[in-house]
């Protein structure tokens, strides 16, 4: 019986120790090595997309839309984008367990020009927040199927021959939006909706590794 007790003891002892070796649960290899400005722009970016998620729930109806979260969710995401968001990929910082693409400094100026759109629409969507969208939605079910700068398609058809609004061919063949509040979004939350995914997705084409 001692002998069994002390093998089983092993085992146990064993496996706690690979436990401890791979990491918390539920995390994989690199996220539980992600550490300093590495682990905090890849938290802020999946607190991003939880924001975005829920946001697109609500306007299709999957949640009670509620301007004042909207509002809230809105400020937050602006309060991470711009400077604040481009600070957050010093140089050096690539390379595993980042998900970030070299491109991220290789084009910098393009980066921080999504960075500062990304703020410019939380920024309109906090203030039309107030404003419930009514009637059908022409958005996706998924905030991630928002077509990327250059691609076809928009908000009630916005997009034209395939390109956003105020927008012309840019940098790595995107297309540059203008400066400003103004310069991107129709004054609902529909569009400002549609913008914000847009820019999210162009970002992750260009600057972030593929899952």
């Amino acid at each position: 019986m001692k002998r069994v007790f002390r093998k089983r003891a092993a085992v146990v002892s064993a496996v706690a120790l690979i436990g401890c070796l791979a990491g918390p649960v539920g995390l994989d290899a690199s996220e539980a090595k992600r550490t300093g400005v590495v682990k905090e722009r890849h938290e802020l970016m999946e607190r991003f997309e939880e924001l975005t998620e829920r946001l697109f729930a609500m306007r299709h109806g999957e949640l009670t839309y509620d301007a004042e979260i909207v509002r809230k969710a809105a400020a937050e995401i602006k309060a991470g984008a711009g400077s604040h968001l481009v600070k957050l990929f010093p140089e050096g910082s690539g390379g595993a367990p980042s998900d970030a693409l070299p491109t991220v400094w290789q084009n910098k100026d393009f980066f921080a020009h999504l960075a500062d759109r990304l703020g410019d629409i939380a920024a309109v969507l906090e203030k039309d927040a107030g404003t419930k969208p009514e009637g059908a939605t022409s958005l996706p079910k998924k905030w991630e199927d928002v077509p990327i700068m250059g691609a076809a398609g928009g908000p009630g058809g916005m997009m034209g021959q395939g390109r956003g609004p105020m927008m012309g061919q840019g940098m790595m063949g995107r297309g540059m939006m203008g400066t400003g509040p103004g310069m991107m979004a129709g004054g609902t939350v529909e569009s400002d909706l549609w913008h914000l995914a847009h820019v999210c997705n162009t970002c992750h084409a260009d600057f972030r590794k593929k899952e």
